[in-house]
């Protein structure tokens, strides 16, 4: 055993931290237009009643079992399963074809047997080299499917017989399966993207989550006795009250969520003319303020149903609300799962609607 502490350790592993996300910084456009492309393709082939074959070794076969799950399930958005098989998956097909016909035909004889054309095969590879997948790709160029390789580098000799590659920089292979990790998952974001004709999600910001992200969140700061609270509103034009409130909320547990409206919402709430700030800067705004730890999009008019799923220890909502506590949704799903509902002190003279009509006027 060495003699390292935990100090020492976590000083390594910080530095491998700040390694990858130099890493990916430095990836660039040429990455995210491949991405983009491949997931396109495999859009339209899904799209097209075509099927989606992966292949890869070791650690590459669990990212092709992996993108297969998100294809057959779902990655984001519920919707019906699309056609995707991983040639990994099966061990008793594998180990068949493998003793009879030795390892290097193992992902081969599975793309003759069930590649049409048209179908596209997926290949996950670090080194580019790998013969079982070399001869993959010559067994679905002979039965006129298209060919994705996921690699690293120049992609090695696999490189050579792909019609399209999505290309990581060269370097461990650890570093490599956790850049080709990103990748499927947003491959699968431009596929669901495309199928069902949705916008791709804002530009991700640090802090920024999903309900389940936050839910998760939540299970895991409960087992550590983290009491969590929760507030929410459009935050528009955000000016000291909303400062004061998010403070107070803090104050009130260990942890706060914040519920932010989306711009849809917020037309519906506010009229027309809001917001006046696009949902992506609020919550940019938002998540960097040392009072927010995370910030969940609520697309909800009133968040009731969010919080039946969430369950704060704590619900905060500005002192202007005290008169109307009894009739509020949330209130009954707070209080029923154990929470409490708490008032934040306004701040006077300070009102977004007032400085939207005060700047309108002027105007």
């Amino acid at each position: 055993m060495s003699d390292w502490g935990v100090e020492d350790m976590a000083l390594v592993i910080e530095g491998r931290l700040r390694a990858r996300a130099r890493r990916s910084a430095a990836a660039g456009s040429l990455l995210a237009m491949e991405v983009a492309q491949a997931g396109l393709l495999i859009a339209t082939t899904l799209a097209d009643a075509g099927i989606v074959l992966t292949a890869g070794n070791g650690g590459s076969a669990t990212q092709c079992e992996h993108l297969v799950s998100e294809v057959v399930g779902r990655f984001r958005s519920d919707r019906p399963g699309m056609r995707a098989i991983a040639l990994t998956a099966g061990s008793a097909t594998t180990t068949a074809i493998g003793n009879d016909y030795g390892f290097d035909q193992v992902f081969s004889h599975q793309v003759r047997a069930l590649g049409r054309p048209g179908d596209l095969v997926v290949l996950f590879t670090t080194s580019g080299n790998s013969v079982n997948l070399l001869e993959a790709a010559h067994a679905a160029r002979s039965v006129e499917m298209n060919i994705l390789g996921i690699v690293a580098g120049d992609g090695g000799r696999l490189g050579q017989e792909c019609d399209n590659l999505i290309r990581v920089g060269a370097g461990s292979t650890a570093a490599i399966q956790e850049d080709h990790l990103t990748v499927l998952h947003l491959l699968c974001e431009v596929v669901e993207s495309e199928l069902l004709g949705i916008a791709l999600g804002p530009i991700e910001v640090d802090g920024v989550v999903t309900i389940d992200e936050a839910i998760d969140c939540r299970r895991g700061w409960a087992a550590q006795g983290v009491q969590v609270a929760w507030t929410n509103g459009c935050f528009d034009l955000l000016h000291q009250g909303h400062l004061a409130t998010l403070k107070y909320a803090r104050g009130s547990a260990d942890a706060l969520i914040v519920g932010l409206n989306t711009d849809s919402s917020v037309r519906r709430l506010k009229g027309d003319g809001r917001p006046i700030v696009p949902e992506a800067e609020r919550a940019e705004l938002l998540a960097s303020l040392s009072s927010v730890d995370l910030v969940v999009m609520l697309d909800d008019d009133e968040p009731s149903s969010v919080l039946g799923r969430l369950r704060p220890d704590v619900c905060v909502k500005g002192a202007d609300y005290m008169d109307r506590v009894v009739e509020m949704p949330e209130t009954g799903m707070v209080e029923r799962h154990g929470g409490r509902m708490v008032f934040a002190p306004l701040v006077e003279g300070v009102s977004t609607s007032e400085r939207i009509g005060s700047t309108r006027t002027k105007g």
